[in-house]
Formats: structure tokens, C-alpha cells, sequence
């Protein structure tokens, strides 16, 4: 049953995030052109450079709405499946509210990571292997820097997810005012969870120098091999943090819902 949830879930989200992912890709060669169409240039026309600025911004927007779009797909889907139309279908299956929720989160992290790679690749298309370039670079200097970097940015967007789907089982308690409510208690549980990253940091930094040298001006001293290993460890810490965070949000979001539900 959870692999069927799971598939469900993901065919439903990408009916439509398919075709801004698609959008995205699509700005990013259009980047790619003009920007090749400029090098070329020696003299290139104001029509050509405006055409390259508005093809960059296109991009980045693009890429922005992408995001947006897989989190508001992932809640509305779980809001319809759980609260409002589909629900009774949702509750009547032969499995647990558990169950359902591990169907969420699965498919919402598959979501989030597809939809960082289409990201991803877009630009590096748009950049005209620039980026590429710099990539390939940073894996073969400081590998450790580009997988812990590209880890603590899903981390990060998995916390969102968490903390949203969280908020949302608490919100929909509520006889009234029910999404304002999800809505709210979402930006207090990310904020909170963004306040206690921050906290374990600073505490670590207090027994740790490399650490700490984010928190003073230490790092403005360092030469290159420092900064680059107190980047690192930093990253590494606030890597191993989000993960328990993203671990107690998703824990805590699956108790709450198998607590009971207030369908609409």
C-alpha cells in the first residue's frame, strides 16, 4: 500500500510541476543562447544585451517558481487527501494514518530533489558551462566542500517541507480558520527550527575554533587551507543538524496526524 500511496502522490504532483520544470530548462537554453550570442559580439547591440539580462532574470524566476510550485502541489495534496475531497477515500483504505504520512514525506522528498536537480540543470545549462566548469573544478580541489554544499541545501528544503506538513496537521485541528492557522504555525515551526540550527552552531563554535570562527572575526585571519577547513566543518555540522531536525519534524508531523484527523 505504501508504494502505491507514494506513486500516486508523485504522478499527481508532476501533472503539473513537469511543465514548469520544462519552463525552466527551456529559460536556461535560452540563456545559454543569448549569452553565447554576446561573447560572439564585439559590439554587441543594446537590443542583444537587453535580451541576455531579461533571459537571466527569466531563469532565475524560473527557477524560483519551480520550487514554489512542487512545495504548494506536495500541500495541496496533502490537504485534499487527508482534510477535504479525497479524504474519505484517504481514511477508508486498509492502512494506518502513518502510513499515509510515510507516503507524504517520501514522495515529497523525491519531489524536492527532482525538482533541485531540474534546477540545477538548468543553470548549468543557462551559465554555458561556466558553471560546469567551476563545478568539475570544485569536485576535483575541494570535493568535500561541492557533496556537503549540495546535502545541506536539500536538507535545508526537506526542513520546509517538514516543518509545512507539520504545521498543517496542527493547523487543520481547528474547527475554524484552518489554512490562516496551518499557515502560521508553518513559518513559526521553520523559524524555530532555523533558531535551534543556529543555537547548536554557536554551541558547538564554543568548543570548537573552526566553528567558532564563524560566529567572530577569526575567519577575515585565516589563509586559504584554514578558511577552506572551517567552511567545511561548518558545513558538515549544520549538515549533521538540519538532519536531526528534518528526522524529529517528520517524527513528530506522523504523530500528530496518526493522533486523528478534523476532516472538513
Amino acid at each position: 500500500m505504501l508504494k502505491k500511496l507514494i506513486k500516486y502522490d508523485f504522478l499527481w504532483t508532476h501533472r503539473v510541476t513537469v511543465w514548469y520544470m520544462l519552463g525552466c530548462l527551456l529559460c536556461g537554453v535560452l540563456c545559454l543562447i543569448t549569452g553565447t550570442l554576446l561573447n560572439r559580439s564585439a559590439d554587441p547591440p543594446l537590443a542583444l544585451l537587453a535580451a541576455d539580462k531579461i533571459a537571466s532574470v527569466l531563469l532565475i524566476v524560473s527557477c524560483i517558481a519551480l520550487f514554489m510550485m512542487v512545495l504548494l502541489r506536495l500541500l495541496a495534496r496533502f490537504v485534499n487527501t487527508v482534510y477535504k475531497d479525497q479524504s474519505y477515500f484517504t481514511h477508508t483504505l486498509p492502512t494506518t494514518r502513518e502510513t499515509v504520512f510515510d507516503a507524504k514525506a517520501i514522495s515529497g522528498a523525491a519531489a524536492v530533489a527532482l525538482a533541485l536537480a531540474a534546477i540545477c540543470l538548468a543553470i548549468l545549462i543557462g551559465s554555458g558551462g561556466a558553471a560546469l566548469e567551476t563545478l568539475q573544478q570544485t569536485l576535483s580541489d575541494q570535493p568535500a566542500y561541492a557533496v556537503l554544499t549540495a546535502c545541506l541545501v536539500a536538507l535545508e528544503m526537506l526542513c520546509l517541507l517538514f516543518s509545512a506538513y507539520f504545521g498543517f496537521v496542527i493547523g487543520y485541528r481547528f474547527n475554524t480558520g484552518k489554512t490562516p492557522r496551518a499557515v502560521l504555525f508553518t513559518v513559526l515551526i521553520y523559524m524555530a527550527a532555523q533558531n535551534l540550527n543556529l543555537i547548536g552552531l554557536f554551541v558547538i563554535g564554543l568548543f570548537d575554533k573552526d566553528v567558532g570562527a564563524f560566529f567572530t572575526q577569526a575567519m577575515s585571519g585565516m589563509d586559504a587551507a584554514g578558511m577552506n577547513v572551517s567552511v567545511e566543518k561548518l558545513l558538515a555540522v549544520t549538515a549533521v543538524f538540519y538532519l536531526i531536525l528534518d528526522a524529529v519534524l517528520y517524527l513528530l508531523g506522523r504523530r500528530a496526524l496518526g493522533k486523528g484527523v478534523n476532516v472538513d
